[in-house]
């Protein structure tokens, strides 16, 4: 019996070692987790480091973007180019100065942009559809249809937003029979100009803008004379109609269309086969000549 006993004890006590030294196996590791065995009264602590961040965007934005003046409409198209350095772009930017609108943006690597306007400043976003793509190139129109001849106008310019380098080129030009002067080149360096196209240099934001006029040697693309009009008011109906008449020289050999009606009034007939048109604008009604010849207005 005594033997027995000795053997169970030692048995005993060399099991209980077991089971303290074994503990039950850790569930699923978190950042912070706390392990409890399930046969001993303790507890284990295990702390994971935090996530490494992602790195930081940074980008370099080139643009390279072209004006023209003809006698209806102002005319731009901008290239934007942009290199990331490091990070995914989910977005990229630039700072647009200008009110014109723009008409169309692409690009092969783009899945949408918007324009955002913070006060009185005024952005241009563009959302890749691809964060590994280190090169993106996107393409702008911007267009002011009936611009004033002769008259001051705003030519659009772009600004680093977020970028960590930024450089700019721009090139003015207008078409026969206009010439144009600048009047603001702020933020800009003026590169050598030719055939009548001026080009300029920035490496931030400029302001830029150029005066339109008809140019002294050459003649108007179309000339109006013996301009009448005639009013009658019928105060019964509260109507108005008018009765245009006179000559138009057009010398422009390419189709140009001017505005001659605007606000709330409408033509209620034009001759057929008199050599031009009417037709509806965004700013009103306008009058389409495809070639040069003298036409009666009636």
């Amino acid at each position: 019996m005594k033997i027995y006993f000795l053997i169970t004890l030692i048995l005993g006590s060399w099991l209980t070692a077991q089971e303290k030294e074994t503990p039950a196996a850790p569930e699923e590791v978190s950042p912070k987790v706390e392990v409890k065995s399930k046969k001993v009264d303790h507890r284990i602590v295990i702390e994971a480091p935090a996530p490494i961040p992602p790195p930081k965007l940074f980008y370099v934005t080139k643009v390279n973007s072209s004006a023209k003046f003809t006698v209806e409409d102002l005319t731009e198209i901008a290239e934007l180019k942009f290199e990331v350095m490091q990070g995914g772009a989910d977005r990229l930017s630039v700072e647009i100065l200008g009110d014109a609108p723009i008409t169309s943006v692409n690009g092969e690597h783009l899945r949408s942009w918007a324009l955002r306007q913070e006060g009185k400043l005024r952005f241009l976003d563009f959302i890749p559809n691809d964060l590994k793509i280190r090169h993106y190139r996107f393409v702008v129109q911007i267009k002011r249809s009936a611009i004033k001849v002769p008259g001051p106008h705003q030519i659009s310019s772009f600004g680093p937003e977020g970028a960590s380098g930024f450089s700019a080129t721009y090139s003015l030009s207008s078409e026969q029979g206009l010439r144009h002067q600048l009047v603001t080149a702020e933020g800009l360096v003026k590169l050598k100009s030719a055939d009548g196209i001026d080009k300029l240099s920035a490496v931030g934001r400029a302001v830029i803008s150029a005066d339109i006029s008809l140019s002294a040697a050459q003649p108007a693309p179309v000339e109006f004379r013996n301009i009448q009009l005639v009013g009658d008011v019928n105060s019964s109906e509260n109507s108005a109609s008018f009765h245009l008449s006179g000559t138009a020289y057009v010398t422009s050999k390419n189709p140009i269309a001017l505005r001659i009606l605007s606000g709330r009034a409408a033509p209620v007939e034009s001759p057929v086969s008199a050599g031009y048109r009417l037709k509806l604008a965004a700013a009103g009604y306008q009058i389409e000549f495809q070639s040069p010849g003298v036409y009666p207005i009636d």
